[in-house]
Order: C-alpha cells, then sequence, then structure tokens
C-alpha cells in the first residue's frame, strides 16, 4: 500500500487549492500564493520520485502508463472532469447573483445537468455492451460537451429558463456518453491483474482533473470578478463584493452600483467557464486522435480482406 504517495498527492493538491484560493482573494502574486504553489510543485516531484522508487507497491503503476491504449484515455478523461465538474461550483453562483434566485433554486436548475448526465451514462453503458467501437463515444461525447459548455459560456444576463436548460442538456449528453468509458475501455485492454490498478488510476486521474481544474476555475471566477469591479464600479472595494456573496448583492448595493456589480459577476463567471470551453477542445483534440487512428486501422483491415486470396 502507497502510504507515502498518497500522503504526498494530497498534501499536494491541498497546497494548489490554497494557491488557486488565496491567487483569487488576493493576488497572483501574494506570497500566500506563491509559497502554497512553490510547495505544490515540490510535493508533486516528492510524489512522482515516491511512484518511480516504490515499483510494483506505487499508487501509478508505470508499465500502464507505457500502454498506448490507456494513457490516452487517461488524459481524456483528465480534460473531461474539467469540462463538467466545475460548473458544478460557477453555474449556482451564476444563478444566485446574475439571475437572483436562491440557493435551492439554484440547486434545482441543475437538475437538467446532474439527471441528464446520469441517464445518458447509463445508456452509453448499455450500447457499449452491443456496439463496442469505443472511441466513437469519446469523439461524440467531447463535441456535444464542448458545445454545450461553449453554449453555457454565451448566456447573458437577459438568458430565459429554456436556454439554461437546452444547454445544460447538450451538456450533459456529451458529457454522459464519455463519462464512464475511459474506464471501461481501460479494464478492457490490459491483463486481468492489471484491472483493479488501471480501474484505481483511471478514477485518480478524474479526481486529480477534477481538483484541479474546480480550484483553478474559482480562481479565474474569483480575479475575473475583481477586475471587472474595479473597471466598470471604481467606487465599489472588488474584495467586499467577494466577502458579501452572490446571494446578498442586491441588499447591500443598488441602482448603478448592483448593476455594475452583476455585469461583474457575469463576467467572472464566463471567465471561469473558458476553462471548460479549453477542456473540452483538449477532450476533442485527444478523441480525434484516437478516432482516426482506429479508422485507419479499421480501413486496413478491410483492404486486406478485400485483397485476400
Amino acid at each position: 500500500m502507497d502510504l507515502q504517495g498518497s500522503v504526498l498527492v494530497t498534501g499536494a493538491l491541498s497546497c494548489f487549492v490554497l494557491s488557486m484560493h488565496w491567487s483569487g482573494v488576493y493576488h497572483w502574486s501574494s506570497p500566500r500564493a506563491i509559497i502554497s504553489m512553490i510547495s505544490f510543485v515540490i510535493l508533486m516531484l516528492a510524489f512522482f520520485v515516491n511512484e518511480w522508487f516504490m515499483g510494483t507497491k506505487a499508487m501509478i503503476q508505470h508499465h500502464l502508463l507505457k500502454n498506448t491504449a490507456v494513457l490516452p484515455n487517461l488524459v481524456y478523461i483528465f480534460f473531461l472532469a474539467g469540462v463538467y465538474f466545475p460548473l458544478l461550483y460557477t453555474l449556482p453562483v451564476q444563478m444566485q447573483s446574475v439571475h437572483n434566485t436562491t440557493a435551492s433554486q439554484s440547486g434545482v436548475r441543475l437538475i437538467p445537468l446532474v439527471l441528464g448526465i446520469s441517464i445518458f451514462t447509463m445508456i452509453s453503458n448499455g450500447l457499449l455492451t452491443f456496439w463496442r467501437h469505443y472511441k466513437a463515444f469519446l469523439a461524440v461525447g467531447a463535441i456535444l460537451a464542448l458545445a454545450g459548455i461553449t453554449k453555457i459560456y454565451t448566456l447573458d444576463a437577459d438568458a430565459s429558463t429554456s436556454d439554461w436548460i437546452r444547454y445544460e442538456i447538450l451538456a450533459a449528453i456529451g458529457v454522459g456518453l464519455a463519462l464512464q468509458i475511459p474506464m471501461i475501455a481501460n479494464q478492457t485492454v490490459v491483463e486481468a491483474a492489471d484491472v483493479p490498478s488501471v480501474t484505481s488510476l483511471t478514477l485518480f486521474i478524474e479526481n486529480l482533473g477534477t481538483a484541479l481544474f474546480v480550484s483553478a476555475g474559482e480562481a479565474a471566477f474569483a480575479q475575473g470578478l475583481m477586475a471587472s469591479i474595479a473597471k466598470n464600479v471604481p467606487s465599489v472595494e472588488p474584495k467586499a463584493v467577494l466577502d458579501v456573496g452572490a446571494t446578498q448583492i442586491r441588499q447591500v448595493f443598488s441602482g448603478s452600483e448592483l448593476q455594475g456589480v452583476l455585469g461583474s459577476y457575469l463576467d467572472g463567471c464566463k471567465i471561469s467557464h473558458i476553462i471548460g470551453v479549453a477542456c473540452g477542445v483538449a477532450a476533442c483534440l485527444v478523441s480525434f486522435a484516437g478516432a482516426g487512428t482506429a479508422g485507419v486501422k479499421e480501413v486496413k483491415l478491410r483492404m486486406k480482406k478485400m485483397h485476400a486470396p
């Protein structure tokens, strides 16, 4: 059991989350953010060194990373996590601030996204049982997820409920179709003895992407909000807006100040969504590379059969 690796990676991710938090509250150049980021780098380096020397007892098995069928799936799920999980943080903030909903109402508005992912995850798993070309699921899922997060990025203050539902469902279809596929695929391309290791590795990479991109999205939102406040409402202290919170801004601000604060909240959310869009593009590139390789192999196989005596 790799206890050292568990402690090192937990400490490293904690330092990264702290660095993103402090950079959002203060600035990227603040001593707290810098020290936390340096600690993250040092602990991650120590984690990789530990994994190398632990050999077969390591949390990350070296030979699995050398498997050309496993590695692309790990990269894919890393970026797909960056599309989906930051939305669970940013969308409620956007709904509570810009669209004046309560915390419970914002949770209800997430139902199309969360329920849709659950439904289409079951659908994709069922389809994969009969049609085992899993790379098509990855490509289609990445395209739809990117389209959904891009449309969510374009939502403004006057967006209707139907807009939210449509775009959340679009993103949910994409994420749901592909979310479980990398793990299932990785389990089928390794030896039986490696199935537990590749399963834990796939979950680890997914959770790693979740931790990194959610905290990065939080920092991007806070920095974008404060920068927009300083530009659009110079009479308001940016940090004071952060301290007030999304649900209380209408009780603290009014008139032109309130409109400026609401616009700044929307700007911050949009900047946070850019991270999801970038992750969606990366997931598309990874899936296209895999689908292209599979397509070439399929064509060669059919050509070989056609010319066989």
